[in-house]
């Protein structure tokens, strides 16, 4: 079987948290204080990412043109382009897989040249300025997540292996529990030692590349 690469977005794909930086710029400013305390108990382990996102979303009024002009505001890491460049020509599969919203995901690879790059993520639905969203693979996983990224890997690893996860936040826990193979940086790899489970420290997609074999053939 061949390897597929499950890429996290936010501080992964792109360096920023393009996510909470959306929230923050349109939640109004009266609202941030209740908009803080949503993200402490999605950190602390007391609210799920579905849920804080359905709240989030009822904070704000934006239109499409706002959230894509918001977007236009951020770039994908530089070497995530050679990343998927190398994952095309040894076959390797490759996918962003985000607990964010498909809005600004979609944009950011659009203005990167990537617009072949599959993502599967929340959908953000506007109807006018609301924004409602929606989670196609809700249920799937650990069922706490809008999007769970361990769903995803399971159901790949029938069909590829290994199945490698490259992240760094809490939402890549459930992808990385279930990996093969996991990319960290500071986040996960802490998140994942305080679990016991070991992960591969990564600076940018071209260690990615390299650790894979894919400037050569493909380790597993």
């Amino acid at each position: 079987m061949r390897p597929f690469l499950v890429c996290d977005f936010d501080g992964t794909v792109c360096l920023a948290d393009v996510g909470d930086r959306f929230f923050e710029h349109f939640v109004p400013r009266e609202r941030h204080r209740e908009w803080a305390a949503l993200i402490e108990a999605y950190d602390t382990g007391r609210m799920g990412s579905r849920e804080v996102m359905e709240k989030e979303c009822a904070m704000v009024r934006l239109t499409l043109g706002d959230a894509l002009a918001f977007a236009d505001g951020f770039r994908a890491e530089p070497s995530f382009a050679s990343l998927v460049a190398a994952c095309r020509a040894k076959d390797v599969g490759l996918a962003v897989v985000s607990d964010g919203l498909d809005v600004y995901i979609r944009r950011i690879l659009d203005n990167a040249g990537l617009p072949g790059v599959p993502v599967l993520a929340n959908r953000a639905v506007f109807r006018g300025d609301v924004l409602r969203p929606e989670f196609p693979w809700a249920g799937r996983g650990c069922g706490r997540c809008g999007n769970c990224k361990g769903g995803h890997v399971e159901e790949l690893k029938a069909a590829y292996s290994p199945v490698v996860m490259i992240g760094d936040a809490h939402s890549d826990v459930c992808g990385a529990l279930a990996a093969d193979r996991v990319f960290a940086r500071e986040i996960l790899s802490a998140l994942m030692k305080d679990r016991g489970c070991p992960t591969e420290h990564y600076d940018d997609f071209d260690d990615v590349a390299r650790a894979l074999g894919l400037q050569g053939e493909v380790r597993a």
